[in-house]
């Protein structure tokens, strides 16, 4: 039987680590790419000390919905409402243009599929993370098959930025520099979750 609480102990672990990777890997990729004063603004942006905490409380507030998720998603707007709210991509959506909306349903599709799959992984057995990937997911197809929609949701929302770029909410100098980074972290966000099965199988 899966102990709930020790399974979200170590998910939330792995899941720091990997933001801490990630922005490391993503600091060292805007020193290459942003010169002079448009490097500090792109990082309070996106990978600051600010946004990596509210990053790791919005994993940490989606796992605390997963412990308890029943299947249905009637009851949680609310809760998603406190995901979104912690999101830094939904903080520098523009809130005023009508395609907003398609950019929200698509962040909703996010957080309900990270509630689904949070909710399956914790209910694996083991000592660490890969040890409850494989518990829970039982095969490679299972588990990819899971992923698959939020790479999905990455895609989708990339596809809104690059035909409105105009609703990424920050000063036109540094709109540019914003969307390429943020499609960086996409890239490198669709590729770990990827590289998942074969590191647990």
């Amino acid at each position: 039987m899966a102990d709930i609480e020790k399974n979200h102990k170590i998910v939330s672990n792995y899941l720091s680590d990997t933001i801490t990777a990630a922005n490391e890997k993503l600091s060292a990729h805007y020193k290459e790419t942003l010169v002079g004063s448009l490097i500090e603004p792109v990082f309070r942006l996106l990978i600051g000390p600010e946004q990596t905490e509210k990053t790791i409380q919005m994993l940490n507030k989606i796992l605390e919905v997963s412990k308890t998720f029943s299947g249905n998603f009637e009851n949680l707007n609310n809760k998603i409402d406190e995901i979104k709210n912690l999101d830094p991509t939904y903080s520098i959506l523009r809130k005023d243009i009508k395609v907003f909306e398609k950019a929200a349903l698509y962040l909703n599709d996010s957080y309900r599929n990270r509630i689904k799959f949070y909710n399956i992984l914790m209910n694996g057995t083991g000592e660490t993370w890969q040890e409850l990937y494989r518990t829970a997911f039982k095969t490679k197809e299972f588990l990819l098959e899971n992923i698959m929609p939020e790479v999905k949701a990455l895609d989708n929302l990339k596809d809104v930025v690059k035909n409105t770029r105009r609703i990424i909410n920050v000063p036109g100098i540094i709109r540019a520099d914003i969307i390429e980074a943020l499609f960086f972290m996409q890239d490198y966000t669709k590729e770990s979750l990827l590289a998942i099965p074969d590191q647990v199988f």
